[in-house]
């Protein structure tokens, strides 16, 4: 099996600071790998079938969803950590902070292990051809 390699495409892309047009290095992705994928990829090799993974994973997703609206951060193992958190305007005082303007929302970091996978993963250019389609474009990796 060959090494699993990452397509860059250079992107012409508008620098935020001085507005002059350059190039950026960005992955041109496979498509999306459906839930259903995924549950089948984590059933191969096992004596697990996929009913099972798959209520698996559900339940342990319902129990992150509830201990994140509790505020605990939870520990997803090999995957990473999740995070409850909130996104909301700048106010000079305090007083000013209204709730109404506060939207809960949730922060992910990856596993030291799941970085180094993807950093030791090796690059290619990408050149486009007829039958290659980006299933995500205009999306940044």
């Amino acid at each position: 099996m060959a090494a699993p390699k990452l397509r860059i495409a250079k992107k012409l892309h508008l620098n935020p600071h001085t507005r002059t047009r350059g190039y950026i290095p960005q992955v041109v992705t496979a498509g999306i790998a459906s839930y259903e994928d995924l549950v089948s990829a984590a059933c191969r090799n096992t004596t697990v079938n996929k009913a099972e993974a798959k209520a698996s994973l559900e339940l342990c997703m319902e129990a992150a969803a509830e201990m994140l609206s509790n505020g605990h951060i939870v520990d997803l193992g090999p995957l990473g950590r999740i995070y409850p958190s909130c996104t909301g305007a700048w106010t000079e005082k305090a007083e000013n902070l209204k709730l109404d303007d506060v939207r809960a929302t949730v922060h992910y970091r990856p596993s030291k292990g799941l970085v180094e996978s993807i950093r030791s993963t090796s690059l290619q250019w990408f050149r486009e051809t007829a039958g290659d389609k980006d299933e995500t474009a205009g999306r940044t990796t």
